[in-house]
């Protein structure tokens, strides 16, 4: 009998998943700046494993149904106080959808506002699992250049009136305003004002991805876009993955309730996990502020010593934004150094990271790479920005010397 060949399964795949971006495999080396993991030595077992109890005994049979496309009240309710206890901001929880994790509210996004071949604006550097989820849904990417202040909104009104001269109307820009990922920024209060005032001018609809506003370390937190909006444009995105784990897998959508129910028609998993969401909403009831006093410390102290390694090891080599927020570290070298082709040489000392390539649809950053703090003690951090700086050294005086 002739042999058996086996099935061609590169014939069938969708189109969808042939274009797609595939998640970078995770390297595994001593010092890893490349997960957003965040620490697991803060997992909080005996309080959450208390709550699950608690929550069990009063409400086990209920777990036998499906809990619908909105999700358990329990959490919905709970991102509503939180919301009115540390922003002001009234949310009724009709506002409110939960979801497995914000990457699933990404998707979700992409799904109720994509066609393939829309234009959707992006900022210059965005987080690859956006680039993923918008991607499955095939749209066209116009970037705008960002600061330390975030968006530019000089320059968004450029890319704007270029559009309309193209006869494109975006679909909607997205935005992380607080602690952007990869770059660390924190968007402020006049550029959010004025970035709100030409969004509702130009009838912009905003995508603010609000993963990390939980995450500041100095400073006050800047009011949301969602709070300055007038003309209810803004759909906001959130996560517990940052303040509770990200293995909980548990996000929310706030959108109008027109939005939320034609969002609801691609949520066709039979749910978010009521078990998750009312464990996370029993922990959480009690434990919200303690929680989060832990995690700014032990997250700025971390911060911090990536800070003091970088200004020890590349000072006068490199350039690394300060973010006041965040879990993440942009760091610029010298013209010439491609981050990418670096990584060989990186992982064979025992470090990683993600290169700037990742993060731009268009290639740009090829000498940047994103650093997380979020994952390693700061001892380890110390000791991996050591190794990572003698692999830049070791090809730095073959380029141009960092541009001021």
């Amino acid at each position: 009998m002739p042999t058996a060949q086996p099935f061609d399964y590169d014939t069938v795949y969708a189109r969808k998943v042939r274009v797609g971006i595939p998640r970078t495999p995770r390297v595994v080396v001593p010092y890893d700046f490349a997960v957003g993991h965040p620490d697991a030595s803060t997992f909080p077992s005996q309080a959450l494993g208390d709550a699950t109890a608690r929550m069990l005994l009063r409400e086990g049979p209920e777990l036998a149904l499906y809990p619908g496309d909105m999700s358990h009240d329990a959490a919905r309710h709970l991102i509503s106080r939180k919301l009115k206890a540390h922003e002001g901001i009234d949310i009724p929880p009709s506002r409110i959808m939960i979801t497995n994790g914000s990457t699933q509210g990404l998707l979700m996004v992409a799904e109720a506002f994509i066609n393939a071949g829309d234009t959707v604006i992006i900022e210059e550097f965005c987080y690859p699992g956006t680039l993923r989820a918008f991607g499955y849904c095939e749209p066209r990417y116009a970037t705008v250049p960002t600061d330390d202040e975030g968006i530019i909104v000089d320059e968004l009104v450029r890319v704007l009136d270029r559009l309309a001269a193209q006869g494109l109307t975006p679909k909607f820009l997205y935005t992380i305003a607080n602690c952007q990922n990869p770059t660390g920024s924190v968007m402020s209060l006049p550029r959010r004002q004025a970035l709100m005032r030409l969004a509702e001018e130009r009838r912009l609809l905003i995508i603010e991805d609000d993963a990390y506003g939980d995450l500041i370390y100095d400073g006050e937190p800047v009011t949301s876009l969602y709070a300055l909006s007038q003309t209810d444009n803004v759909v906001r995105l959130g996560t517990f993955s940052k303040i509770v784990a990200a293995g909980v897998r548990l996000g929310w959508i706030i959108a109008p309730e027109p939005v939320l129910a034609k969002m609801a028609v691609s949520k066709i998993d039979g749910g978010t996990s009521a078990f998750t969401s009312r464990a996370v909403a029993e922990y959480l009831k009690e434990h919200l502020d303690a929680r989060m006093d832990t995690l700014l410390g032990v997250y700025r102290a971390k911060r911090d010593a990536m800070l003091e390694a970088l200004e020890e090891h590349l000072a006068g080599v490199a350039a690394w934004s300060r973010p006041r927020g965040g879990l993440f570290i942009w760091v610029r070298l010298p013209n010439g150094i491609d981050t990418t082709k670096l990584l060989e040489a990186a992982h064979a000392a025992g470090v990683t990271y993600l290169p700037g390539t990742n993060f731009s649809p268009e290639g740009k950053g090829a000498n940047c790479l994103r650093l997380s703090f979020a994952y390693l003690s700061p001892e380890k951090i110390r000791e991996g920005i050591g190794v990572l700086a003698r692999v830049v050294k070791a090809v730095q005086p073959l380029h141009a010397p960092l541009p001021a």
